[in-house]
Formats: structure tokens, C-alpha cells, sequence
């Protein structure tokens, strides 16, 4: 289904831009509403984090959980980080569980480049919380 400028549904159905992430479900299976954006990622080598930007969000949250293999530690790279909303926040941090062991958060208004986290062990995760269509970064995890 072709929606133009309308929000899609990927059930048939189209909504208009305003209704997506307003709290209220408006596309039947709830699409317009959902949240959360999370994968897991072995990494082997160099690894292109998904490159977030404000106009292809999913009410602007991303997740990802890096990890390494047995013995090594992960490098996290992000060439940019441009957050333009007062609710904007980026998290970074060691193990599996999103929102524990913090090393890093950026929150509000930012403009960085070239930020470098390394890990304490094998696995890492990152958090991105957009509220704005003009925040985005991007980076790498080797």
C-alpha cells in the first residue's frame, strides 16, 4: 500500500504523521505506538551501527546490545551525535541489560563528533531516545 505522506500501518491501513507516537493507538495493530527498536549484534569486525535519523523512527527509540567474542573488548565510535529535542538521550553501556552500567549519557540539546567508548568486557549496548525529525547519529562498534 502506497501511503504518500501518510504514516503506514503494514497492516493495510493509513494514518495521518500527527497520530504517530501521540500515546494513542490509531493503526489497529498498534504499529503507530511501538517503541522499541532492539537487535543483538555479535561482532566479528568492524560493525556500521544502524544510522538513526529522525524521519524513519519508530517513536524515536533504538536499542542495540554489541558483542564480542570470547576474550575481547568493544571499541564503540560515533562519528556523529546531533540531538536537537530538550527529551533527546543517548546511553551507552557494559553488559546485556539496557539502562544498567552506564558509562556514558548524553541528554538534550548536543552536537559531538567523534565520541569513543571502549568496553569492560564483551558486551555493550546503546540507547537512543529522539524526540525531534532533525536528531540522528552514527557510528561504528569494532
Amino acid at each position: 500500500i502506497d501511503c504518500k505522506d501518510e504514516f503506514n500501518c503494514q497492516n493495510g491501513a493509513c494514518i495521518s504523521q500527527k497520530s504517530v507516537c501521540d500515546r494513542y493507538i490509531d493503526c489497529a495493530n498498534g504499529f503507530d505506538e511501538n517503541d522499541n527498536f532492539s537487535k543483538v549484534t555479535y561482532v566479528t569486525n568492524r560493525y556500521t551501527i544502524l544510522s538513526y535519523d529522525g524521519d524513519n523512527r519508530s517513536c524515536g527509540i533504538q536499542q542495540e546490545v554489541f558483542i564480542a567474542p570470547e576474550g575481547l573488548e568493544l571499541l564503540l565510535n560515533i562519528d556523529y551525535l546531533n540531538m536537537q529535542f530538550q527529551g533527546d538521550m543517548l546511553s551507552i553501556g557494559n553488559g546485556n541489560i539496557i539502562h544498567e552500567r552506564i558509562l556514558l549519557e548524553y541528554s538534550n540539546w548536543a552536537l559531538l563528533s567523534e565520541i569513543r567508548v571502549l568496553s569492560d568486557g564483551g558486551v555493550m549496548w546503546i540507547s537512543v531516545l529522539f524526540g525531534d525529525e532533525y536528531s540522528s547519529f552514527g557510528g561504528y562498534v569494532e
